[in-house]
């Protein structure tokens, strides 16, 4: 069993981060929620690229940069997205924040401008994002690299503020508004699919002099170029307001390693590579070819999701002899795309082989389960009365926290059913 866990251990390309993980990560590299949607995954993806300068190398070891834009999201989001905004909620001060940006703005453009140009970012926003998230956990699709920002969570609200008229006078405050003090950047989720998309990409490069990276430069840098100047100028308003710059923020502040994947040698990443890049060779319009980008990144994520969940592919390695061959863990796939009235048959089988493909996820986290839980039952047989279990499970290089365990394995379910 010992031989096991440092298998799984070695069968991972990438970084090693510090702390503990669920049954998710081990098994995939990274947890996947059941409210993402398909359009969050690329922007994960762009997040990490750009991070990187657009280069996709072995550069791991070194963070990558991550962009915040909360100046530009409380312009477009707060007006549309109010929850907790009100007086003595948690979210007060970034109704206040908004209202004093839009008061600076108007010191140099007309209302009916500002208003013009928001009504035009809001084609951007996805019709089918959850609209009961804070206004900080809404997105835009990336038509422009100044576009792209990474997850902010609300640390603890600010009880400074009674009344938006005073938010000026907050010097210190306004200072430390957009920083850890306030705000958490958490790496689990605008980089949850986009590392391993990134990582998938990296280890499967082919031998052709293809520039993806730069491609993508080129996809988000030179379309749209006067909205992402506007959109920089709002940031850097917000920026002028508070007296307080990004670029001064400690590296901690605004820098994140990327994670891992599973299977380093796995011939499905060349795959993954050679789709996109074929993709990016065709002459199509940009948005159209975004937009094909974003599809075919979410459906690469899903068979990856049922590759590494196949009965085939084990936790520490590719069966003996099939490192370059697809076969042995194909999952089967029928996408029905007829019209329900006049195909119930075929909407029936497709969707019980999506039922399957689910239950085999299931399956696969049951046995990684299994032979996690043999593994402690071993350890705590071999242990005297007075052994402390929780501290000697938490000293296995932080393979998995004992207090987390078993809740781990529920949460996955709950997330996957």
């Amino acid at each position: 069993m010992d031989d096991f866990l440092e298998k799984i251990k070695n069968n991972r390309y990438g970084n090693s981060l510090e702390g503990n993980f669920n049954l998710h990560e081990w098994v995939y590299g990274h947890r996947f929620m059941g409210g993402q949607t398909w359009i969050e995954y690329f922007l994960e993806f762009l997040n990490v690229l750009k991070g990187f300068d657009y280069k996709l190398e072995n550069n791991f070891e070194k963070p990558y940069i991550i962009q915040n834009k909360l100046g530009f999201r409380r312009f477009l989001f707060v007006p549309l997205y109010p929850k907790d905004t009100e007086v003595g909620e948690k979210n007060f001060i970034d109704k206040c924040c908004y209202e004093l940006l839009i008061k600076k703005l108007k010191e140099e453009f007309k209302e009916e401008e500002i208003q013009n140009f928001q009504d035009f970012l809001k084609t951007f926003i996805p019709v089918d994002v959850a609209t009961n998230r804070s206004w900080f956990a809404h997105f835009i699709f990336p038509f422009h690299e100044n576009v792209l920002f990474f997850e902010t969570r609300r640390k603890k609200p600010v009880s400074e503020i009674e009344k938006c008229e005073d938010l000026e006078k907050y010097v210190d405050l306004l200072k430390e508004l957009d920083t850890k003090k306030y705000f958490d950047f958490p790496r689990n989720f605008f980089a949850r699919g986009g590392e391993l998309y990134y990582l998938m990409l990296y280890l499967g490069k082919d031998n052709e002099n293809y520039d993806l990276g730069n491609k993508f430069k080129s996809l988000l840098q030179t379309r749209f170029e006067n909205i992402g100047r506007s959109v920089d100028f709002i940031e850097k308003k917000w920026e002028e307001i508070k007296g307080y710059n990004l670029e001064n923020q400690q590296d901690s502040d605004r820098t994140i390693k990327i994670g891992w994947i599973t299977h380093p040698n796995c011939k499905y990443y060349s795959l993954v590579y050679s789709d996109l890049k074929n993709i990016l060779k065709n002459n199509l319009d940009h948005l159209e070819l975004l937009n094909l980008i974003a599809f075919n990144i979410a459906f690469n994520i899903v068979m990856y999701i049922y590759r590494k969940s196949h009965q085939n592919c084990n936790f520490e390695d590719c069966p003996i002899g099939q490192e370059e061959s697809l076969s042995h863990c194909t999952p089967y796939i029928f996408i029905d795309s007829f019209d329900l009235a006049t195909n119930k048959e075929t909407r029936y089988i497709s969707v019980n082989n999506l039922k399957l493909n689910e239950k085999q996820i299931e399956k696969k986290v049951e046995d990684f389960f299994e032979k996690v839980f043999d593994f402690l039952i071993q350890k705590a047989e071999t242990l005297s009365e007075n052994t402390n279990v929780e501290e000697l499970v938490e000293k296995n290089d932080n393979f998995i926290s004992y207090d987390d365990f078993i809740e781990s394995m529920f949460l996955f379910f709950f997330n996957f059913k």
